[in-house]
């Protein structure tokens, strides 16, 4: 079952945005016997990933996301800071 738990692990956070999240952990939610109804997964999504660690179990690992080919140079080019011109009234 070891192998399979990234794969659920990626899936729980399918549709995720940004941020932390807390959800059940795959791998150890069906042995619990006390607390059935911790969240102990804490999954953390950012643009580059993202990492796992399951605070009953420790079960831990991560993602990086796949750069896509055409995305590192846009030939976006940024506008020139605006200028304040002030005037010295005498």
């Amino acid at each position: 079952m070891g192998s399979q738990v990234p794969a659920q692990i990626k899936s729980l956070a399918t549709g995720l945005g940004i941020g932390q999240y807390k959800r059940y952990c795959p791998e150890c939610h069906h042995d619990r016997q006390k607390n059935k109804r911790d969240r102990s997964l804490s999954l953390k999504i950012d643009s580059s990933g993202g990492q796992y660690l399951c605070h009953h179990c420790g079960t831990t690992g991560g993602w990086m996301k796949k750069e896509l080919p055409h995305t590192h140079n846009l030939g976006v080019t940024r506008a020139p800071p605006a200028t304040i011109k002030i005037s010295n009234a005498s």
